[in-house]
């Protein structure tokens, strides 16, 4: 068929013939073994016009003489084939106004035609008449399809673009006997079933195709969703639940469906390159013909199929939301199982026989949800109940480690560590007195013997040599021993350095010692290298005694926070940490750390930080307080949070008028706008006097004694207005 797309197909009773339509195609072929003959070309000749463009066909069940389509130009043409002549035309209907979406013969009634237009109407047509008998008028724009009911007479369904479904009887033509919107957009197609008689499916462009059982009223029994919007659907003869379905647009693939196994089709046909545009089963469930945009009519074998259930794959996985997992996987068993156990009857043999065995593992752990009730819940907040801020932090870093929140519990323990200690002082400048080796610590306790070494005989020349050691006080080199006059200087400098450590020590409260090791111990042998003397020894020379002052400075690294140095250097105090933990951790989306170390700091941290920001964090905890019911917990957020906004938005609860359901606009229970009192109770009608409970969905309340009577039995309003309130 190369002379253009087709638009549909249909195929005569015994399914030996099938007719091709389209904007330039009208053929008539017959089916053989070796494929399509075509037997006549009714296009053909100098009167071809737009009635010979059509949009669908159907041949007469009863006599097969008889073909009806449906034109482009609203026109509904009826066909005697059986001519001999070229023109076959026997009859055009012109009573619709616009294109002609669908025409349908009646399976038993060979003279009954129906039609269903783009102008929204039905027509009826007995094809013995010039005219149409009866007219239906749908409350839809258009009428995408129409089917005449199988097992009964006179009723017929219609389907529209505003997504709804018509049962009509046409003894009564002025209103449908059933109507019920079967899908979210327009309908395209629908189906009667041969077997079940009740059944009626339908597509449309929400991608669904859903049976409706149509008994007493519409039931939706099944829904196949697909990838696209469906066009075209044909129960598949002798198969109770298989379906076949073609796409409107994108995809070109025809899907035959078991409606039981919604997600994946039974078989599919990849055939065609194009939209498939029509399709029809060959009075059998193992062959099937389509038509396509492409210009192929194609007939297609069921054996011949891809069988997209056999590449699915047979493990699935999920859990739930307390962090169990179930695990859904072939049994290594099965070919055992499928040889030793007798299949039953009513198992299906479409379904390939695999054994699958299901594995439940539950998870022990908390989940993220508990941990933060248990989190919140436990925290302390506020320092005004005696605890210290150490305490505080103690305590949430043992609730977070218990929570199996480690990293958390650390920042716990990090802030106590910032902000945890207070009154120490550090100096950051030490004098340190160094007379020839002889060095002196402001922290020392005792002063040590000073050691005199004597070397060498009769020479004027002297040489000292200072050691490291910090306990030496000096060296004198003397012919005849020890100079009365250095002795006498060590003395006076021994005496001096006492004065200077009690004044000192009277000054400073806490002095961190500036040797981060123990001094090692004193060289004994001060010997100096034979290289550097003579073979004589130097005597009589005296030594004289330097004073050199060396200041040490502390290290900013041994400043703990709130010390301060003597010399007015300024401390690390850590607060610019804890301001980027706090970010960090509300960056990360852990609101609930965020807004507890802005609650527990307070003041140390708040200036420092964006106000917008910490209103928002402070709503979302709320929210999420409020979600797990948490009440006393968010209440006390509330409080600490230091925001009026905050404050004005939960601590005020806008009241209703239960009988008008107008905001009441002053205080007490007085409506300004019906006028009455809307305190009463809902279950005794007196006013209530004392503690008043009500629901805020639909402002009924009364004493918390009787309501908590009722709702232990009941879950609705006891006013009977329908509303199910919840009462905690």
């Amino acid at each position: 068929m190369q002379e253009g797309p087709i638009n549909t197909l249909a195929l005569n009773r015994d399914c030996n013939k099938v007719v091709v339509t389209g904007r330039n195609v009208f053929k008539v072929c017959e089916i053989k073994d070796t494929g399509f003959v075509e037997r006549d070309n009714i296009r053909t000749g100098k009167n071809s016009n737009l009635n010979f463009s059509c949009n669908d066909a159907s041949w007469n069940p009863v006599d097969e003489q008889w073909l009806a389509t449906a034109a482009t130009n609203g026109a509904v043409v009826l066909w005697n084939i059986q001519k001999s002549i070229k023109l076959k035309q026997e009859t055009v209907y012109n009573d619709h106004k616009r294109t002609v979406n669908k025409v349908t013969f009646h399976g038993s009634e060979q003279n009954m035609l129906l039609s269903g237009s783009q102008d929204g109407t039905m027509k009826y047509f007995d094809i013995r008449m010039k005219a149409a008998v009866m007219t239906f008028v749908s409350n839809a724009e258009s009428v995408r399809d129409v089917q005449f009911n199988p097992y009964q007479c006179f009723s017929f369904a219609a389907v529209s673009e505003n997504g709804t479904v018509q049962l009509w009887d046409l003894r009564r033509q002025d209103r449908s006997e059933k109507q019920f919107t079967a899908h979210s957009g327009p309908v395209f197609a629908c189906d009667w079933h041969p077997e079940n008689k009740s059944w009626l499916a339908t597509a449309g462009r929400d991608k669904a195709v859903k049976v409706w059982d149509l008994g007493y009223r519409p039931v939706l029994e099944y829904t196949v969703t697909t990838m696209a919007s469906v066009g075209r659907i044909k129960w598949r003869p002798q198969r109770m639940h298989h379906i076949a379905s073609c796409a409107l647009v994108i995809d070109s693939v025809i899907h035959v469906w078991d409606v039981r196994r919604p997600y994946i089709p039974h078989a599919s046909f990849n055939d065609h390159k194009d939209i498939t545009t029509g399709i029809a089963w060959r009075g059998s469930p193992d062959v099937l013909l389509s038509t396509s945009k492409d210009s192929y009519l194609i007939q297609h074998v069921i054996a011949d199929a891809e069988r997209p259930m056999e590449k699915a794959n047979p493990i699935c996985v999920t859990y739930n939301s307390k962090g169990s997992l179930t695990l859904a996987a072939v049994d290594k068993n099965s070919k055992k199982s499928k040889i030793l156990t007798l299949k039953s009857k009513s198992e299906s043999e479409d379904y390939p026989a695999v054994r699958c065995s299901i594995y439940v593992f539950e998870n022990e752990k908390p989940t993220p949800g508990q941990v933060f009730r248990d989190c919140a819940r436990h925290y302390w907040l506020q320092t005004t109940t005696g605890k210290s801020l150490g305490e505080i932090c103690d305590h949430n870093a043992v609730v977070a480690s218990n929570a199996g929140r480690i990293q958390i519990a650390t920042i716990w323990r990090v802030v106590k560590l910032l902000f945890g200690f207070s009154g120490l002082e550090l100096t950051s400048t030490s004098a340190v007195t160094h007379q020839s080796g002889n060095v002196s610590f402001p922290n020392q306790q005792a002063t040590q013997q000073s050691e005199t070494l004597v070397n060498g005989s009769g020479s004027n020349n002297s040489n000292s040599a200072p050691t490291s050691n910090s306990n030496e006080r000096g060296v004198s080199d003397t012919s005849g021993g020890v100079s009365e006059e250095a002795e006498s200087e060590v003395e006076d400098i021994d005496s001096q350095q006492q004065q200077q450590q009690q004044q000192q020590s009277n000054q400073m409260d806490w002095i961190l010692p500036s040797e981060a090791f123990q001094l090692r111990h004193e060289i004994k042998d001060r010997s100096p290298p034979p290289e550097h003397f003579p073979s004589r020894c130097f005597a009589g020379t005296r030594i004289e005694a330097q004073m050199v002052e060396v200041e040490d400075t502390t290290s900013a690294l041994l400043c703990l926070p709130g010390s301060s140095s003597s010399l007015g250097t300024t401390c690390w105090s850590g607060v610019s940490n804890a301001v980027e933990m706090v970010y960090h951790m509300a960056e990360d989306g852990d609101v609930q750390t965020a807004v507890s170390l802005i609650l527990v700091l307070g003041d140390r941290i708040r200036h420092m930080l964006n106000e917008s920001a910490v209103e928002h964090w402070i709503l979302a905890y709320i929210d999420s307080l409020s979600r797990c019911r948490l009440w006393n917990t968010a209440a006390l957020v509330v409080k600490l949070s230091q925001c009026e906004s905050v404050q004005l938005r939960f601590d005020v609860y806008p009241t209703h008028c239960n009988l008008c359901s107008r905001a009441l606009q002053r205080r007490g229970w007085l409506c300004d706008s019906c006028k009455t009192i809307t305190n009463t109770c809902s279950l005794c009608h007196l006013v209530v006097r004392g503690l008043y409970v009500w629901c805020r969905g639909c402002s009924h309340g009364g004493h918390l004694l009787h309501i908590r009577e009722w709702f232990s039995r009941n879950s609705a309003c006891p006013t009977g207005c329908g509303h199910v309130c919840e009462f905690d």
